[in-house]
């Protein structure tokens, strides 16, 4: 298995020594079956890697020398088939590791169109789709010629189908995501919606950390936080019952 190291620093100065081992698995054939690491180990990722032009489109990877990490990461890079290898508009995909799960539908190319308001077209049948956050919803409406009437969808800037202004002009044939939230379908351009992918959404300012945690249940940083106190509790209450008395 690849492993390195490299140095790390805190906000307080203090410094940090990062160390990375990477295994790469078969995944068994039956639940329950041993792990066997596979013949090929894929190598350490050294700075992150994007789908398009870095910066302006969703990571495909994140660089693995992270110096915390309090829970197991879960992305899935692929793409979604039509069944049985047959074209679909629409098609559900799912992905359940242990007592964790998440599902979404995945859609044909649909586009924006005015009739009496904003409007959706029907979804065009596809073989293959591409399963990544630059297909959801989210991105930036910056067609104003003032730039203080720009917006971003914070969520998710690098996806598709947010509009901050339904000019006809601007809106007609504008591209919608191909994912979207089972129950929840996708019918204003300046709505809210959740983006569903499987992968990797990374923070490039305060205000996208904030809009990305959530509340309960969505809040991954809350959940971790959670966990990590309760754990210490625990350690603390094992500790005191170890402290030999008198």
């Amino acid at each position: 298995m690849p492993a390195a190291y490299t140095m790390g620093l805190e906000p307080n100065g203090r410094e940090l020594l990062v160390i990375a081992v990477k295994g790469t698995f078969r995944i068994p054939a039956e639940a329950g079956g041993p792990l066997v690491l596979h013949e090929e180990q894929v190598p350490l990722i050294m700075s992150d890697v994007f789908f398009g032009e870095p910066g302006m489109s969703a990571p495909k990877y994140e660089v693995d020398f992270a110096p915390n990490k309090h829970l197991c990461d879960i992305s899935l890079v692929g793409s979604a088939y039509g069944p049985r290898g047959d074209a679909t508009a629409r098609v559900l995909v799912g992905l359940k590791i242990g007592g964790w799960s998440k599902s979404f539908e995945v859609v044909g190319d649909r586009t924006w169109f005015i009739s009496g308001g904003p409007r959706v077209s029907a979804p065009a049948p596809f073989l293959k789709m591409p399963i990544t956050y630059d297909l959801a919803f989210g991105g930036s409406d910056v067609r104003h010629e003032d730039p203080a009437e720009h917006a971003t969808f914070s969520p998710n800037p690098t996806g598709r189908g947010f509009h901050k202004h339904l000019t006809g002009e601007w809106l007609d044939g504008a591209p919608l995501p191909n994912t979207e939230e089972v129950g929840a379908p996708i019918e204003r351009p300046d709505g809210s919606y959740r983006p569903m992918s499987f992968g990797v959404l990374t923070t490039n300012s305060a205000e996208e950390a904030l809009a990305r945690a959530g509340e309960g249940s969505g809040n991954k940083g809350h959940e971790a936080a959670v966990a990590a106190i309760e754990m210490a509790q625990v350690v603390a209450q094992l500790a005191r019952q170890a402290t030999p008395k008198g």
